[in-house]
């Protein structure tokens, strides 16, 4: 009687993609841009407040450009502005680019989403510790999360990058022509804690009181900017034809993952 081995056999290894890369040079006509001063704001800058009492939360305050001009202050604001024909129309000119691309690196990807799997479905299991009301650290629950999450993220990171070319996609731009119409100040307060007294509750813990004191406030200025199209034009590029890039597959790895973790542990409970 032939006896058959119950020895498990090992594992296939997976096979990676090896990335393919594209790389193509066009003539093309752009526009020509200058740059130009639009006009000027007020320099970013830090208010003391000396008192300690003021506005807690962040506010902002919009200007308008008067007449046209905006000379507000000593920070000039610059843009590149396209140069016209007689005829009002933008002027272009003809260069020549190369533009180099590879498809996405499977056996990088793969290894890269399952650490970020691991990682985050061990920061879920601490959450979903937290929901549960037991304790944060749970030995069982994230080896068990994290194994999950590097082997999803693995699978998901390899799926993901499987097939992806580079494929070469002319698109339009558009050519617009900048105004400053005034500038924003953004004023952020800095905030500090102040100690007012502790005392001991029922249970005999020290509990302290704090107030929120205003140490100064920063004031950040930013140019508000309109945009008039003035005419377009088709340049080159190279587009991954896989939908998910490296920050997307990392999100929704990251996303995933941490939702395993917390699901895990409330399973596990505490």
């Amino acid at each position: 009687m032939r006896i058959q081995s119950t020895r498990p056999q090992p594992t296939a290894k997976p096979s990676f993609e090896e990335p393919k890369e594209v790389s193509i040079t066009r003539t093309f006509d752009v526009p020509v841009t200058e740059s130009e001063m639009l006009g000027r704001m007020p320099a970013d800058d830090y208010e003391h407040n000396w008192g300690g009492w003021g506005t807690t939360w962040t506010r902002t305050r919009e200007f308008d450009c008067y007449d046209g001009k905006c000379n507000a202050g000593p920070v000039g604001v610059y843009r590149d502005v396209p140069r016209y024909n007689a005829d009002g129309t933008p002027k272009m000119q003809t260069i020549t680019e190369t533009l180099t691309e590879k498809s996405y690196n499977q056996r990088n990807r793969s290894l890269l989403m399952a650490g970020v799997g691991a990682g985050l479905a061990a920061v879920g299991t601490m959450i979903g510790g937290a929901i549960v009301g037991g304790s944060a650290l749970h030995p069982l629950a994230m080896g068990i999360s994290a194994a999950a999450g590097a082997a999803g993220g693995f699978a998901f990171g390899y799926k993901s990058a499987a097939g992806d070319e580079v494929k070469e996609v002319w698109v339009q731009k558009d050519i617009s022509h900048p105004k400053m119409t005034g500038y924003t100040e953004t004023i952020r307060p800095d905030t500090y804690q102040e100690l007012q007294g502790c005392y001991r509750d029922e249970n005999g813990k020290e509990q302290c009181n704090y107030e929120t004191k205003v140490r100064g406030y920063h004031h950040d200025y930013s140019p508000d900017i309109s945009w008039r199209k003035v005419g377009s034009y088709e340049r080159p590029t190279l587009q991954h034809t896989n939908t998910f890039g490296p920050i997307g597959a990392g999100l929704l790895t990251g996303g995933v993952g941490a939702l395993a973790g917390v699901g895990i542990r409330a399973l596990l409970g505490a």
